[in-house]
């Protein structure tokens, strides 16, 4: 089996350059760089990240927990996540929970026994031992949760949930329509527990607040039932004959069910009723017609988390300053409105 020494030998250079260039933590000249990777793949040579660990207390490592990679904002979460932490020089893995609190256990478990520096947490924290991270894993793991709120002790990388739905409402006020439905998805998730409260708060300041119009499509446990559900709902909805002129959905994925709903029932989008969805994902501009979104800025999101980490993992001194990291979201005008 080769070794640095081997490599070093091989490509001309001291054994520390070598170190540094599969460490990353230093400059390396980029043919000396190259010529370095070249040999050590002709030798077939692999960092030992066991030994660097026992030197280091460092494995480079990040851990990933999201609820479901199906859900269409967790795609471009995870790609800047990876881009970010490959850019840095750590690597991720990638643990899907399925919104399960004893899966999520044990994948911390994995975590654990493979010694990663550092986790970033998607789901919300549903099992119990995110209140003592340190004691679970015998030593001090950085934790920064992205989109939904683990506790108040722990960093958290969100979009401004209010300010989008202030900004979706304000549109269609301006459009002069003012019998605005809304989706509610789990209170038990930030995004939504956010956006339907700035809804009430919004509606009822306006005075148009009409609980009728408050659409839930609960339950919800993975896209898929969010793409059911919502459809099924917004059906149920639209047969009760409650007044509407737009339609505020609880994701984009729902909002195309809405679309679906309300031409199934041989009303017009947007003339009849408009339909605004959350996230922006990459399809919303491919629906027929076009879904105006509140846009998340998730690439930017997902870059965040992963430079907050590894700030903490490298600056131990800044692991008990919490942070709360608030990104704008934007509203992009389609054809839906």
């Amino acid at each position: 089996m080769a070794t640095l020494k081997d490599v070093a030998q091989r490509a001309g250079v001291s054994v520390s350059t070598v170190s540094r260039v599969f460490s990353g933590t230093a400059f390396v000249e980029e043919g000396t760089k190259a010529r370095v990777l070249e040999v050590a793949e002709e030798l077939n040579y692999y960092p030992n990240a066991l030994g660097r660990f026992l030197k280091k207390r460092q494995t480079r490592n990040i851990g990933v927990l999201i609820p479901d990679i199906r859900n269409p904002i967790f795609p471009v979460l995870v790609r800047a996540m990876e881009d970010k932490a490959e850019a840095s020089g750590y690597t991720i893995c990638l643990c899907n929970t399925d919104e399960s609190a004893a899966k999520e256990e044990k994948y911390m478990k994995v975590l654990q026994s493979v010694w990663v520096d550092g986790i970033v947490v998607a789901t919300g924290g549903l099992c119990d031992k995110w209140n003592n991270i340190e004691g679970f894993f015998n030593r001090n793991v950085p934790v920064v949760s992205l989109i939904r709120k683990v506790n108040d002790q722990m960093d958290l990388i969100a979009s401004d949930h209010r300010g989008g739905m202030k900004q979706a409402i304000d549109y269609l006020i301006n459009q002069g329509r003012k019998k605005i439905a809304v989706c509610k998805g789990p209170d038990n998730i930030l995004a939504y527990h956010e956006r339907i409260t700035a809804y009430r708060e919004r509606m009822e300041a306006l005075g148009l607040y009409d609980e009728r119009r408050v659409i839930d499509i609960m339950p919800y446990q993975s896209p898929t039932d969010s793409k059911e559900n919502a459809g099924l709902k917004l059906r149920e909805y639209l047969d009760q004959g409650v007044e509407t002129d737009a339609i505020i959905a609880a994701n984009d994925v729902a909002a195309m069910q809405c679309i679906w709903a309300i031409t199934e029932r041989g009303l017009r989008v947007p003339e009849d009723i408009a339909v605004i969805g959350f996230d922006n994902v990459d399809i919303s501009c491919m629906t027929t017609p076009p879904l105006t979104t509140v846009g998340q800025p998730l690439y930017d999101m997902g870059e965040k988390a992963i430079d907050l980490l590894i700030q903490k993992i490298e600056d131990p001194r800044t692991s008990g300053m919490v942070q709360t990291i608030r990104f704008a979201n934007q509203l992009i005008v389609r054809q839906t409105t």
